[in-house]
């Protein structure tokens, strides 16, 4: 609801193969349109999330029309025009952002919660789509923006995103989302597998968690390297992907004296002695086997593998 009561709504529309394009509407209390803003064209590789400002304005989150991968807000006033537009301008393959949601704080300030990836730069996991929070003033200047990743034992990129924001009374923000971990065991699947957790992170008004206060934090910094690199963590997750087109990686070959593939009726379909870390399956049918796996400390691990 607006300043005037009013409900307001912001779509993105699909016209054509070509045309995207953006929507804010309000309607009274009698759900009467009131008030209809379209946007130029633009991608829906963003939606178009909005908050509004002071005296009635409006910003909204879109792609660009040319570069989809590039984010920008613009600041619509209640005659219709742009009193601003701010482009995130890194148009190239390896760097996008996306918004999930824009508010506005208490001294007329506003934040949006997003994800953002950049594969060039170079820290210990691969910058794919982690959680993204960003401050800017009502007249469109950014203040800064902060990124947050983690280590996830046996890949090398992070994943997850900043869903909402709340600000607190002393000028603090806590910002809730997702970020990716790895499950060392999961029943369903009978492996490891990605397990997304729920990310909560407590800021300063500069989005600062430390001294440091780097545009790109690393998160957890000590916990990781305490669990993955023993025997026991790489004893439960070995197999992937699953499901598989038939080609499968067998993570830590080198802690596995042999395997074998069996059919859901426990007849043997494939066995390896010694296995590499490589494995192919493309003379297997189409089903589940369950993969037996004999580790050198003497314990066999049961998996569930899925071949398509």
């Amino acid at each position: 609801m607006d300043i005037n009561n009013h409900l307001t709504l912001s779509v993105l529309t699909k016209e054509n193969a070509l045309i995207e394009k953006a929507h804010i509407l309000k309607y009274d209390q009698n759900l009467n349109l009131v008030w209809h803003w379209i946007s130029e064209l633009t991608r829906s590789t963003q939606s178009s999330y909005i908050c509004e400002l002071e005296n009635g304005n409006i910003v909204v989150a879109l792609a660009d029309k040319t570069f989809n991968n590039v984010l920008k807000l613009q600041r619509i006033k209640q005659d219709k025009s742009i009193a601003w537009e701010f482009k995130f301008w890194d148009h190239n393959t390896k760097t996008a952002r996306r918004v999930y949601s824009l508010k506005k704080l208490k001294n007329g300030d506003f934040i949006g919660t997003s994800s953002y990836g950049n594969t060039n730069i170079n820290v210990s996991s691969r910058i794919l789509r982690v959680p993204y929070i960003f401050r800017m003033t009502a007249t469109g200047k950014l203040l800064w923006e902060k990124a947050f990743y983690k280590d996830r034992p046996f890949f090398d990129f992070c994943e997850g995103y900043f869903q909402d924001v709340e600000e607190t009374d002393n000028g603090d923000l806590i910002a809730v989302g997702s970020i990716n971990n790895y499950l060392e065991y999961d029943p369903i699947i009978f492996q490891g597998g990605s397990d997304p957790d729920i990310l909560i992170v407590r800021m300063d008004a500069n989005g600062c968690i430390d001294d440091k206060c780097e545009m790109l934090t690393k998160l957890f910094p000590d916990t990781i390297n305490s669990t993955v690199n023993t025997p026991q963590a790489y004893e439960e997750a070995m197999l992937y992907p699953n499901p598989s087109n038939g080609h499968l990686e067998l993570l830590n070959n080198e802690a596995v004296s042999w395997l074998s593939f069996y059919t859901a009726q426990g007849v043997l379909a494939k066995a390896f002695a010694t296995p590499d870390q490589d494995l192919n399956l493309m003379d297997l049918p189409s089903g589940m086997y369950i993969v037996h796996l004999q580790i050198k400390s003497g314990k066999i691990v049961k998996q569930k593998i899925i071949i398509h």
